[in-house]
Formats: structure tokens, sequence, C-alpha cells
């Protein structure tokens, strides 16, 4: 996701939509740190690109973070809370879990 964001943002810095460009760089940096710019970024594309890295410094990045339940009874299904940290874009927008019969199959072995 966060190279698809920094690809992204080369082509609307490309077409001259550097505001754009900005935005699509900082969802790239907030969903991983180390992303550094394309190798061959013109200069307006740098200019988005520093921008970005200028708004989110200090930011933390995404993360989601299970918190299993205190106690399930047996049989039931259980409530899992997922927490969302460090969206300072607003990126999640409601996480959804689902469980397979495949992964429900490996956890019980």
């Amino acid at each position: 996701m966060a190279r698809a964001a920094r690809v992204k943002g080369r082509v609307q810095a490309s077409r001259g939509q550097t505001g754009a460009a900005a935005e699509s760089f900082a969802r790239g940096l907030e969903l991983d740190s180390s992303t550094a710019p394309p190798p061959d970024l013109e200069k307006p594309g740098l200019a988005a690109f520093a921008k970005a890295q200028a708004r989110m410094k200090g930011k933390p990045q995404l993360g989601l973070q299970h918190v299993p339940p205190a106690r399930v009874k047996i049989g039931a299904s259980p409530r899992l809370r997922i927490d969302v940290t460090g969206d300072t874009l607003s990126l999640v927008r409601g996480p959804q879990a689902q469980l397979t019969a495949q992964a429900a199959a490996r956890s019980r072995a």
C-alpha cells in the first residue's frame, strides 16, 4: 500500500499536481515511515515529497493492535477488539476481521 501511494504521488507530480502528490506521499509515509522518494523524481516531485515528510515528521506510523478478550466462554463466539494507532490521516474507516475456516483449523492444531 505504501508503494502504491508512492507511485500515485510520482504520477501526480509528473502531471503538475504537486498538492495531490504531497498528500499521496504523506499517505505512503504514514503506512511506512521508511518510504523514500522515487529515485528519478524531478524537482516538483521532490518538493512535494519534502512537504509530506515535514507534515508527517514526528507522527506515529499507522498500526493496528488486537486486544484479546479477558474471558471467553467455551462454545461462544469471542468479541474481538482492534485498536487503531497512529492514524494521523484518518486512513482507517472501521477495521473488519474475518476468520476463515482454514485459519480456524490452523488455530486448533
